[in-house]
């Protein structure tokens, strides 16, 4: 088992200070200047002032004057995304975003203060939240400067700082899987009833930001495969289990009320704009048979935007040692059982390309969710590292005779 961290050390507390007074500079001084105004920023912009007590048509009136003065709403490409309302997003029977309803209801209580800038203060401040609940998990696995290291090295990466700064779910969704994934562990750390409550919590919360519930089911299912293999019960599984399950449930629940339509229809709803070649649109040329079957389009585009993924990632080199170095970290430790769960969370997280195979989208969808166990293995490895070399040193204790 891992080593518990010791969150109330001094040194603990100074670099978790640290860190959070860095990733507030950063989100104060750079964020809030250079905020991301996207298409899909327009239909949280309408559920928010909804929120507000406003009604449909208003709600519309006002987000389409706002968005038609960013970058983004007087772009030729996308200025029909704001005028259409014949648009699979705004019919009554497809709202794909209906059932994340959390994070316009957050904006919506700092509206009338701060206008259509709520949509990313609620980003910036759970990029600040996020980034202390990333160094906490990481301490479950290595020191605390090596934790507060590779925090700010994730943290300032173009797409943390992008999602910090923008009028989407993602950074929220971030922030309850990362502080769950901080409950998990202590969890493993100290069994007790308040964290299985709190990681339910987490999970409803992601749940309704992101439809993203997969996360917790790999996290619970990791589990569950670790004590298949070791024949020994982990008493993670019912917990783990049944806060997956709330999520899920929270899920289905929102989506019913908000009369959400399912997967099937997101899809179809893609492949519509694919054989249109506008906004979500993959940037290949469509086969006859793409173009005359749904289903040859979708497995055409599954496998067209992974190896283009993979592609991207070999040529970068970079991000691709690091994913390297976070499987050696993980290979290492693969009895264990934090380890196990984690790597079957990063499975389904990748696993989630299945539900939204668009390239452009994969970033803040597939890669973001992964930046914490990638930092992990990473971490992982280095105490690996770290340990077997001060064996070798003159004068350590391993070289001290008893």
């Amino acid at each position: 088992m891992f080593q518990a961290p010791k969150l109330l050390t001094k040194r603990s507390l100074c670099f978790g200070i640290l860190l959070f007074v860095v990733a507030a500079c950063v989100a104060w001084a750079n964020l809030s200047r250079h905020t991301n105004w996207t298409p899909d920023g327009y239909v949280y912009a309408r559920m928010m002032l909804q929120d507000t007590g406003a009604s449909a048509a208003a709600a519309r009136r006002m987000a389409l004057q706002f968005y038609l003065s960013t970058p983004v709403g007087s772009s030729p490409r996308y200025r029909r995304f704001f005028t259409d309302e014949s648009l699979g997003m705004f019919t009554a029977d497809a709202k794909p975003f209906a059932s994340r309803v959390l994070y316009p209801y957050l904006a919506s209580l700092l509206y009338r203060t701060y206008g259509f800038q709520s949509l990313v203060l609620v980003s910036m401040v759970a990029y600040v939240l996020s980034a202390v609940g990333f160094y906490v998990f990481l301490l479950y696995f290595g020191r605390d400067w090596l934790a507060a290291v590779v925090s700010l090295a994730f943290f300032a990466t173009p797409l943390m700082r992008t999602l910090g700064a923008s009028a989407l779910t993602d950074m929220l969704a971030l922030l309850f899987w990362i502080w769950g994934l901080v409950v998990a562990m202590e969890w493993l750390r100290h069994p007790r009833f308040i964290w299985a409550i709190l990681l339910s919590c987490c999970w409803i919360g992601l749940a309704l930001t992101r439809p993203a519930p997969y996360l917790p089911l790999g996290l619970a299912f990791g589990a569950i495969v670790w004590s298949v293999r070791t024949r020994h019960y982990a008493v993670s599984v019912t917990p783990f289990t049944t806060a997956a399950l709330a999520g899920i449930c929270a899920y289905a629940l929102s989506t019913s009320v908000t009369h959400t339509p399912g997967l099937g229809t997101h899809l179809h709803w893609l492949y519509q704009h694919a054989l249109n070649g506008w906004l979500y649109a993959n940037p290949r040329v469509l086969s006859i048979g793409d173009r005359n079957s749904f289903s040859v389009w979708y497995l055409h585009d599954v496998l067209w935007v992974s190896a283009k993924t993979l592609l991207i990632l070999l040529r970068s080199v970079l991000p691709a040692v690091l994913i390297v170095v976070a499987i050696v970290g993980f290979w290492q430790r693969r009895d264990t059982l934090e380890a196990t769960a984690i790597v079957w969370a990063g499975i389904f997280g990748i696993l989630g390309v299945l539900a939204n195979p668009v390239l452009w989208e994969l970033p803040r969808l597939v890669e973001a969710p992964l930046y914490p166990l990638i930092a992990a293995g990473i971490v992982m490895l280095t105490m690996t590292f770290t340990a077997n070399r001060l064996e070798w040193l003159p004068g350590s204790m391993a070289n001290k005779p008893e």
